[in-house]
C-alpha cells in the first residue's frame, strides 16, 4: 500500500516537473520575439515642441489667440529634443502696435498676465508665460489697450471630434513609416519633432520631423481625421 502511495506522488511529480520544463522552454522560445515586439521608438518622447490646445476670442478691435504650448528651453532646430517647459502663449492682432497692451487671466485662484509686446515683423502682440492650459476649455481674459479694459472669453478649438496630439503622431508614422524607419535604430530616434495643433477656419496638426542635420520634412494634417493634406521638405 505504503509503495503504491510512493509510486502515485513519483508519478505526480514528474509530470508536473515535466510541464514545468516544457512551459520554460516555450517561454524561452518566445522571449526574443516578444521583445522584438516591443524594440521601437516612443517618438512622442522626442516632441520639443507641443502645441497642444488653442483658443480663440474675437472682437471689433482685436483678435486674440492662446496656445498651451510645452517647447524644449533653449529652442534649436537641430534634431535633438530638449527638455520640455510649459508655457501659455498670447497672441493679439490690433492692426497698429503704438497702443501700450496688457493681459490678465486666471487659473483657479492664481492670476497671471503682464505687458504685451509688439512684433513688428507678425504686427501682432505677444505675451507668455509659464502657465499650464492644456485641458482648458474656455478662459476668461482681461486685455487691457491704454485706459480701455475689454472683459473676452477665449474658446478651445479642441472639441471631441478633434484627435489627440498622440494619436494624431501615431497616425503619421504609420502613414510614413519609411521617413520614420530611416531615423530610427532600434528604440532610438535620431531626430526632433514639432507638434502643433492650428487653426483656419478648421482645425488641422502640423507635424515637423528635423533630423539631426536639420532637415525638416513637414505635414499638414486634418485634425479630425489624421488625413495628410501636404507634405514639403525643407
Amino acid at each position: 500500500m505504503n509503495v503504491n502511495f510512493f509510486v502515485s506522488r513519483l508519478r505526480i511529480n514528474y509530470r508536473r516537473a515535466l510541464f514545468l520544463a516544457l512551459f520554460l522552454g516555450l517561454v524561452c522560445c518566445l522571449f526574443p520575439f516578444l521583445c522584438s515586439c516591443k524594440r521601437h521608438a516612443d517618438y512622442f518622447s522626442y516632441l520639443s515642441e507641443y502645441r497642444n490646445n488653442l483658443l480663440l476670442a474675437e472682437t471689433e478691435n482685436f483678435s486674440l489667440r492662446v496656445y498651451a504650448v510645452e517647447k524644449e528651453h533653449p529652442f534649436v532646430a537641430d534634431g535633438m529634443a530638449g527638455e520640455r517647459v510649459k508655457r501659455a502663449e498670447f497672441y493679439l492682432s490690433t492692426g497698429t502696435g503704438e497702443y501700450a497692451l496688457s493681459v490678465t487671466f486666471y487659473i483657479g485662484n492664481e492670476k497671471y498676465g503682464g505687458d504685451a509686446a509688439f512684433d513688428g515683423v507678425k504686427r501682432e502682440y505677444y505675451y507668455s508665460c509659464a502657465a499650464d492650459l492644456s485641458t482648458t476649455a474656455s478662459l476668461p481674459v482681461s486685455v487691457q489697450i491704454e485706459d480701455t479694459v475689454y472683459e473676452i472669453t477665449a474658446h478651445s478649438v479642441r472639441t471631441e471630434e478633434v484627435l489627440t496630439g498622440e494619436r494624431s503622431l501615431e497616425m503619421l508614422t504609420e502613414k510614413e513609416s519609411e521617413l520614420f524607419s530611416s531615423l530610427t535604430n532600434g528604440k532610438d530616434f535620431f531626430g526632433e519633432i514639432y507638434l502643433r495643433l492650428i487653426y483656419e477656419e478648421a482645425p488641422y496638426y502640423y507635424i515637423g520631423v528635423v533630423d539631426r542635420t536639420g532637415k525638416t520634412t513637414a505635414f499638414l494634417l486634418d485634425a479630425k481625421t489624421g488625413k495628410i493634406l501636404a507634405k514639403r521638405e525643407a
